[in-house]
C-alpha cells in the first residue's frame, strides 16, 4: 500500500482533470483480461499488436518537480481500483512484495474507476520506476493470471539530456506493420513516436516527456522495430557497430539483439524473459541514439555533436508469482 494525499474518496469533476499533469481517461482490458490493459486516449495498440504497452514518462529536467498522472477506467470495462480501506493499492514492480509504501508517490483515488498518482523524483530512491496499479473485476473473481500482474501500470525515468533543435518529419507514408516511427522531434527536442496520438505529447510540460514502455511476462519473447521517418536533409542513423545499435548505458542481458537496417535508420528489438518462478520483478532502461551521420555504422567515426534525439525503452518485468503461491509463465 502507498501513501496518499487525501484519507477519503471524492467525486470527480472538471476541477480534478485539468490538475494532472497527463491524463490517461477510458482505459478498458483485451477480452475483459485485466492483465491487458488497453489505454485508447493514449496510445495507438494497433502500431505493434503484440506488445504489452503501458503509460511511460521520462523527466527531462536538471531538478524534477513533483508531477501527477490521472488514470479513469471506462465503465463499460466492469473493474474497479483494488483498494486498502480508502486507499488505492499501489506496487512497485521491483520491489518485494509487501515492501511498504513507494518512495516518492502519494495517491488518491477520487472514485472507485478514477486514480491519481503523485510523483516526486527527490523522494525516490531510484533512477528507474515501474508501478503496478491494481484493478479488480466489479462482477466475478479474478483470475490466477489477473492476481499475478494485472492491473494499470507507469513506469517514470529520471535521465537529462539538453535537446537539441527540432528535427521535422518526413511526410506521411505507408506505415509498416510491427513499427513503431519516430517522426522527428517537437519544438522541445522530445521525439514524437506514432505509437501515441497526435496532440498528447504536444500537451505535457516541456519537462515531460512520453517514452516507450513495455511489459514482457516470464517465458515471453518480444519482437519491436523502431523506425526513423524523418525530413530529407536530416540525414539521421541509429549509432551502430556491425549491425548492432550501440546500447547505453549498459546492455541488459535479456535484450538478445538490437539490429541495425536500411543504413541505420532502422532497429530492431529482441526481448527474452526467461521462464522463471520470482516474486519480485525487474525494471529495465537504457537509451539508443540516433544523430546526424554520413554512415549508419559508429565503428571508427568520431562523437557526434550535431543533431540528435534519444531513444529510452524500459522493460517491466512483472513477478510471476504472488505472496501467496500462484504462478504465470508466458
Amino acid at each position: 500500500m502507498i501513501e496518499t494525499l487525501s484519507s477519503a474518496p471524492a467525486s470527480l469533476d472538471q476541477e480534478d482533470l485539468v490538475t494532472s499533469d497527463l491524463e490517461i481517461t477510458g482505459i478498458t482490458f483485451a477480452d475483459g483480461d485485466l492483465s491487458r490493459p488497453r489505454y485508447p486516449s493514449l496510445i495507438d495498440h494497433s502500431r505493434a499488436p503484440g506488445v504489452q504497452f503501458e503509460p511511460g514518462i521520462q523527466l527531462i529536467a536538471n531538478v524534477p518537480r513533483p508531477f501527477t498522472v490521472l488514470y479513469n477506467i471506462d465503465p463499460s470495462a466492469n473493474v474497479i481500483f483494488k483498494q486498502d480501506g480508502n486507499l488505492p493499492v499501489v506496487q512497485s514492480v521491483a520491489a518485494a512484495p509487501d515492501f511498504g509504501p513507494v518512495s516518492g508517490l502519494s495517491a488518491e483515488l477520487l472514485d472507485s474507476t478514477t486514480c491519481r498518482l503523485t510523483w516526486n523524483q527527490a523522494e525516490a530512491v531510484s533512477t528507474s520506476t515501474a508501478l503496478r496499479i491494481l484493478c479488480e473485476p466489479s462482477d466475478r473473481t479474478p483470475t490466477g493470471p489477473e492476481q499475478v500482474d494485472g492491473g494499470v501500470y507507469l513506469t517514470i525515468v529520471h535521465r537529462h539530456e539538453a535537446g537539441t533543435e527540432s528535427i521535422p518529419a518526413a511526410p506521411e507514408g505507408v506505415h509498416e506493420d510491427g513499427t513503431i516511427e519516430i517522426r522527428g522531434t517537437d519544438s522541445h527536442g522530445r521525439p514524437r513516436y506514432d505509437l501515441f496520438h497526435s496532440g498528447v505529447s504536444e500537451d505535457l510540460a516541456p519537462d515531460l516527456e512520453l517514452e516507450i514502455s513495455f511489459r514482457v511476462r516470464a517465458g515471453a519473447s518480444v519482437e519491436l522495430a523502431l523506425h526513423f521517418s524523418v525530413a530529407t536533409g536530416s540525414d539521421l542513423h541509429f549509432e551502430s557497430i556491425a549491425g548492432q545499435v550501440v546500447v547505453q548505458p549498459d546492455r541488459p542481458e535479456q535484450l538478445q539483439s538490437a539490429a541495425s537496417s536500411d543504413q541505420g535508420e532502422k532497429c530492431s528489438l529482441h526481448w527474452v524473459r526467461p521462464a522463471q518462478e520470482t516474486t519480485q520483478g525487474q525494471v529495465a532502461s537504457f537509451f539508443l541514439k540516433a544523430a546526424d551521420g554520413d554512415s549508419g555504422d559508429f565503428a571508427g567515426r568520431a562523437a557526434l555533436a550535431g543533431r540528435h534525439t534519444q531513444i529510452d525503452p524500459t522493460i517491466i518485468q512483472p513477478p510471476s508469482c504472488t505472496s501467496s503461491g500462484i504462478c504465470i509463465t508466458q
